[in-house]
């Protein structure tokens, strides 16, 4: 998602509609993906349990002052951020993206989550038609299979995706130019991985979103609640 101009400007459409201050990241790897998180929400909170991923991220983010690094599995990190969002009235963007090992969190993630009405989740690696997406254990990334517990979260998210059409893969050199780090190994390899296949430069994305976007962001909508809702005083309601 890091490497898409589409991704990156449908980013910063949210973050300026809803006012988003905070972006929580699960799977910080070698921290390429928080770096540019960082040049977009004031706040950044990132977790993984890899340790020789945590010391390369940290060596990469040491200048960099927004970014929160947690030592924590992703679970415990959603629920303590959950917890600790107290009084907060602020809508933070939250990205689960811990995976690549045979425990695939994703739904114990969204579980950490249930209840926290008041946010926007982000899942990349979505079954989206004509795109790359994850399978773990035969079970695909797709609506079947987050839909009931993105309910739990909030029943009246919408969801949107991207599409084949709408992305817009960074090129090496544009991407180099935006953000820098030509020298950076683990950038030069993820770079160089992304652009191996179609189904590594091409990525689904879900959006679940706590209000109907209309026309206003560019994104496909592929499920809203049964009733529409709102944001009205700072509190997610029901349109009668």
């Amino acid at each position: 998602m890091w490497y898409d101009r589409h991704a990156l400007s449908v980013l910063t459409l949210l973050r300026e509609r809803f006012q988003v201050k905070a972006f929580l990241e699960t799977g910080t790897h070698h921290g390429i993906g928080t770096l540019v998180w960082d040049r977009l929400f004031p706040e950044v909170h990132t977790c993984d349990i890899n340790a020789e991923f945590l010391e390369t991220a940290r060596r990469k983010l040491a200048a960099v002052r927004n970014v929160n690094i947690h030592a924590l599995t992703s679970p415990l990190f959603l629920a303590a951020m959950r917890e600790s969002w107290g009084q907060r009235t602020d809508i933070p963007i939250i990205y689960p993206d811990a995976h690549w090992y045979t425990y695939w969190p994703l739904l114990d993630e969204l579980e950490a989550l249930k209840g926290w009405s008041r946010c926007i989740i982000i899942i990349h690696d979505f079954k989206v038609e004509g795109m790359g997406y994850d399978s773990y254990g035969g079970r695909d990334l797709d609506l079947a299979l987050v839909r009931e517990p993105l309910t739990r979260v909030n029943p009246n998210f919408h969801l949107y995706t991207n599409s084949r059409e709408l992305s817009s893969p960074l090129t090496k050199q544009e991407w180099h130019k935006m953000f820098g780090l030509e020298d950076d190994p683990e950038v030069r390899a993820a770079l160089e991985h992304a652009w191996e296949s179609e189904a590594a430069l091409y990525r689904g994305t879900l959006y679940a979103v706590p209000e109907d976007l209309g026309n206003a962001i560019p994104l496909e909508m592929v499920a809203c609640p049964e009733k529409p809702s709102a944001l009205a005083d700072g509190v997610v309601t029901d349109v009668v």
